[in-house]
């Protein structure tokens, strides 16, 4: 169980800073990037109107992804079926009330998003309380002080977009969390996926100056 909740932790640590932070670099930008991949206006328009509500439910999903393979290694019960079915009825009947107060189309974005909000509440209802604690180890704080700026940043870049002006947000949203995260003492969170993807600088003594 001590090593489940090692894993589990790793999990959400690290989906839960890369979730924040690429949400904070692709919202800004996504009607630029939208222009450019679809070239029509009109198209491009429509498939914004739909990621603006779906990208918060980014989170969520990958949460799920990420810890459906440990459920189903710690229960034999059929635990992400049931979530998945929870998901789908709560989307029906979300669409189903929605549908005349909204209208057709506000009904699908939020009866979607409540899908895979309900696929990441249900998935994370099934995790060890202990595993949350202590609060401090996740960094919620730094994470969302790192990802204010950073979406800031980009969303006065987005004003006037343009390929350059993507570059330049790129690297200083790069240059921003290498600061927020790494400059001073970072979150243990932070710490621990950084230890598993590279184990070896990990173990290194710090170098004399």
């Amino acid at each position: 169980m001590a090593r489940l909740g090692e894993a589990v932790r790793l999990l959400l640590g690290g989906t839960l800073y890369a979730s924040a932070l690429a949400l904070a670099m692709l919202v800004p930008w996504s009607g630029y990037l939208f222009h450019l991949w679809l070239r029509d206006p009109e198209l491009a328009a429509g498939v914004s109107y739909y990621f603006s509500w779906l990208v918060w439910g980014i989170l969520p999903v990958t949460l799920f992804q990420a810890l459906r393979g440990i459920i189903e290694m710690r229960w034999f019960a059929p635990w992400n079926l049931y979530t998945l079915l929870s998901a789908a009825a709560a989307q029906v009947l979300v669409y189903a009330v929605a549908r005349g107060l909204l209208g057709e189309t506000a009904a699908v974005r939020a009866a979607l998003l409540t899908t895979f909000w309900t696929m990441g509440g249900l998935t994370l209802g099934l995790l060890d309380i202990s595993w949350w604690r202590p609060l401090h180890y996740w960094g919620i704080g730094r994470l969302a002080g790192v990802s204010g700026v950073v979406a800031l940043v980009n969303g006065l870049l987005a004003e006037r977009p343009g390929m350059p002006e993507v570059l330049l947000g790129l690297a200083l949203s790069v240059a921003i969390v290498f600061v927020g995260l790494g400059w001073w003492t970072s979150p243990p969170a932070v710490r621990a996926v950084r230890a598993f993807l590279w184990p070896r600088a990990a173990l290194e003594p710090p170098r004399r100056t």
